[in-house]
């Protein structure tokens, strides 16, 4: 980082431990704002942090049988600001001259004090421990930060004391001397230049005047040389749309400042409707918050931004805000602009899936090639960003908002062309898009916007009003598809869920319903209960010596026992570097023969019903394996077709660096599948199925009956 500041000198490190409120800021998202932790700790788990006057932070969380602590050094972190709560309830400076006064005053039963603290290098000092030695539970410690927002992504952190009169060496000087130059947090928040690196990218390109503007455009569009429309026709209507919008007319969409880049940031409220109004979310049925807080800020802002990735529920947003506003506006009309009509199919087809599920019709249509009887009834259409333009759909149909999606891929001349073509009507605008994952565009390089940033990446840089749509918000159940999972910027975001699982996960599913174990040396049993597990080789003799390899043995000849899956459908990879033959025992090889072990390298384009994959038993070897590489991880997870199995020591996956993606798979699989983490004894192992265990207990019965007769 380029930020630096004095270390505060101490003769001693004194230093004050409290329990937290823990609220978090990601980097990157920082128009989310503040995520509060404490929602999912749950009653019997919290924060604690002890900070020291010298500037050290330390942060901790116990979670089950689990600690999980975060340690910053004084250079590592910046204090942006000492806060306290007024009596008017709201958190104002912490007045250093009257810091016993205000504590004297201060009513328990609310929160003391507030501390932003700024992070200024994304490696602190990370320890996940077990707070005893006994055996664990299934305890995931992805419980404690979800995968999306990892402890080493933070941008800033803000840590709430309730009673800090209770506090043992409390001492808000301590604090404020540690703030540079009595910076408080709005102070930081105006000089963003503290969070860019060296190496950060000039800001886009603000034009003196519209002319010059529309002129760089249109040099644009024709070096591309993919325009479909007359150019003259173009400029013409983006000049009326930004004379217009130069007026003092305020329903007008703001072109000057989101093209020409003149001004601030629009954030100011404009209703969509009653200042008081609230959506009726419980019509809208199954939305998540981050949804909800889309449609909030649609109904609130004139101009709202949607950071949607991949398989984050962007058509399922774009049908329930249509809804809302529908619902509210009946006679509002809505133009849907995609990139291509591949999109605009999907979101179509996301339309009549919702009126399969309620009473509401969006009366929507694709724009037709030539104007159509009828067509000025429809609420919602949908057209690409050149049909947007069609003379005829001016004349006959007005919309009032404008939902542009793949914003994170177009240009600024692709945007303009509806709004410039129907800037009289257009009250509201909403971009919805990845600039990330897809972009900044798809083009060839002469073809990408200036400086290669697309509109929506330009707008989120000037904060204006916006949010993202959350990476979980997919449901997930025992039947999903491992070769659905999804990358998204070194994270694995989401394996979706699907209606139809096919029969041969319907048939293993009866089989894992019926009943199938595995029985270690401790005859502890091992249930096979889903899709994907986790089988930790647990042996408190042997701690690092357990070969996996007897157990694939025992796993392979369970599943092949349910007749559900044949030894072709099945494939076992090893991420050690040895391809070896797995041979099984001298009875079961006689009726299945081998099983082929392949390296990831040799997996490239296979797939199989079933992959089984042997993980190094350390640290140290799972690095050497390379699995941090991201493509390492997403051949592993594309493998699997049905099902998938690990087998390996969890604690050894624990202690990889948060940059590996094939933890984050694990980890991720885990929090969607209680039952994903399976602790497994030592050898020998034994298969059990629902006939042996009938059989068993039918033998175990046989003498307890004379027993209980001759007791009677």
């Amino acid at each position: 980082m380029s930020f630096s500041r004095a270390l505060v000198e101490s003769p001693r490190a004194e230093s004050f431990r409290s329990l937290v409120r823990l609220a978090y800021e990601i980097v990157g998202r920082e128009l989310e704002g503040f995520t509060d932790l404490s929602p999912r700790l749950g009653q019997h788990a919290g924060c604690e942090c002890e900070i020291s006057y010298d500037g050290h932070v330390k942060i901790w969380q116990t979670v089950g049988r689990h600690k999980f602590t975060l340690n910053y050094d004084s250079r590592q972190v910046v204090f942006g600001a000492l806060l306290r709560r007024a009596s008017s309830g709201q958190w104002v400076d912490w007045d250093a001259q009257a810091g016993s006064e205000l504590l004297a005053q201060h009513d328990t039963n609310n929160a003391a004090a507030q501390i932003l603290i700024w992070l200024m290098d994304n490696s602190p000092a990370v320890d996940m421990s077990p707070l005893d030695q006994r055996r664990l539970q299934p305890s995931a410690p992805s419980d404690i930060f979800s995968l999306d927002q990892t402890h080493k992504n933070f941008s800033r952190i803000k840590l709430q004391f309730d009673d800090t009169s209770s506090i043992q060496n409390w001492k808000p000087e301590g604090i404020l001397s540690l703030i540079p130059q009595q910076t408080w947090m709005s102070d930081l928040e105006q000089q963003s230049d503290l969070l860019v690196t060296d190496d950060a990218e000039p800001t886009g390109k603000r034009y003196t005047s519209a002319r010059d503007f529309i002129a760089h455009q249109v040099a644009i569009i024709e070096a591309s040389e993919e325009h479909s429309y007359p150019l003259s026709s173009w400029r013409d209507a983006t000049k009326a749309a930004f004379r217009t919008a130069s007026s003092t007319n305020d329903s007008h969409l703001p072109l000057v400042s989101m093209f020409l880049r003149q001004g601030e940031a629009v954030r100011d409220i404009l209703p969509f409707a009653e200042p008081d109004y609230s959506v009726d979310f419980s019509v809208l049925d199954d939305l998540d918050y981050s949804q909800r807080r889309v449609i909030r800020n649609i109904f609130n802002h004139q101009v709202s931004l949607v950071h949607a990735p991949a398989g984050s529920g962007l058509v399922s947003a774009i049908v329930s805000v249509t809804e809302a506003i529908l619902r509210k506006a009946p006679q509002t009309k809505i133009l849907i602009c995609g990139y291509d009509r591949s999109r605009l199919d999907e979101i179509s087809d996301g339309f009549m899936f919702r009126e399969c599920f309620c009473d509401f019709r969006f009366q929507h249509l694709h724009l037709p090639l030539e104007e159509t009887l009828g067509i000025g009834g429809s609420r919602v259409i949908l057209c690409t960003y050149s049909e947007s333009r069609a003379a005829w759909l001016k004349k006959i149909w007005a919309p009032h908002v404008l939902i542009a999606s793949d914003a994170g891929i177009i240009t600024h001349y692709d945007l303009l062309t509806p709004i410039s073509a129907h800037f009289d009507s257009l009250t509201r605008l909403v971009l919805l898009g990845d600039h990330r994952q897809f972009g900044p565009y798809t083009r060839t390089d002469k073809d990408k916007p200036h400086e290669g940033r697309s509109i929506l990446e330009e707008l989120m840089e000037e904060q204006w009003p916006g949010c993202m749509l959350h990476l979980e918000r997919m449901t997930h159940s025992d039947l999903c598809f491992p070769r659905s999972s999804v990358f998204y910027d070194g994270r694995l975001m989401a394996v979706r869920q699907t209606s139809t699982p096919g029969s041969f996960l319907t048939k293993m599913q009866d089989r894992f319903n019926a009943g199938l174990r595995i029985i270690d040396g401790d005859d502890d049993a091992t249930s096979i209960t889903s899709f994907a597990h986790f089988f930790d080789i647990w042996d408190p003799i042997n701690l690092e010596g357990q070969s996996p390899v007897h157990f694939v043995d025992v796993l392979v000849k369970t599943l092949l026992s349910t007749e559900g899956c044949q030894m072709s459908q099945i494939m076992v990879v090893s991420l050690d570097g040895s391809s070896t033959n797995l041979h099984l025992q001298e009875t079961t090889t006689r009726c299945w023969g081998d099983v082929k072990v392949h390296t990831v390298t040799e997996t490239q384009g296979l797939s199989a019903k079933v992959v089984i994959c042997l993980l190094p038993l350390t640290k140290v070897e799972l690095e050497l394996a390379q699995t941090n590489w991201s493509k390492s991880a997403c051949v592993i997870m594309s493998l699997a077709t049905e099902m998938i199995y690990f087998v390996g020591k969890w604690r050894a996956v624990c202690d990889l660096d948060y940059i590996n993606d094939l933890q984050r798979c694990i980890f991720t699989l885990d929090e969607m599948n209680p039952n994903f983490l399976q602790r497994v004894g030592p050898s020998p192992y034994a298969m059990e199925t629902p006939a042996d265990r009938q059989h068993s207990d039918g033998r175990g019965m046989t003498p307890s009956t004379p027993a209980e007769s001759s007791s009677a």
